[in-house]
């Protein structure tokens, strides 16, 4: 095993891996995602500018997610994992809308939308205290 820290459970081969992933995407990725923030998305280039690195962010946090088991970050790639996955979405779906000159709305009536809820916070409810207790023994 590597040693201390979040990575003591990753091997000598996975740990460097995992650490100068985290780095680059520390450094590099999440500038970037800043500087798509501060400024406004209007144009369909920068919107499909955007959609690149959502995809390189989608693409590390599926493989960071699945592929660490024991680390203590372990619920916060699976939150990045989630959210690079629906915002990747939702721009797909605007600029979908946009080139098409068709505007997509989903309107969820209100027993969809409490299903939904219910559904996501059961899971919660039924996997965390699996997770947290395996994370900290």
């Amino acid at each position: 095993m590597y040693g201390t820290g979040i990575y003591q459970y990753d091997s000598y081969f996975k740990a460097p891996i995992l650490i100068g992933s985290d780095l680059t995407m520390l450094l590099i990725i999440v500038p970037v995602i800043g500087s798509y923030i501060f400024r406004d998305i209007d144009t369909v280039e920068q919107k499909t500018n955007f959609l690149t690195i959502l995809g390189i962010i989608l693409y590390y946090a599926f493989s960071i997610s699945f592929g660490v088991a024991h680390n203590q970050l372990q619920l916060v790639y699976i939150l990045l994992t989630s959210i690079s996955f629906f915002t990747l979405f939702t721009l797909l779906l605007e600029l979908y809308g946009i080139s098409f000159c068709y505007n997509c709305s989903f309107y969820l009536r209100k027993i969809e939308l409490v299903f939904l809820i219910l559904a996501g916070a059961s899971n919660i409810i039924a996997w965390l205290p699996d997770v947290l207790h395996s994370l900290f023994r």
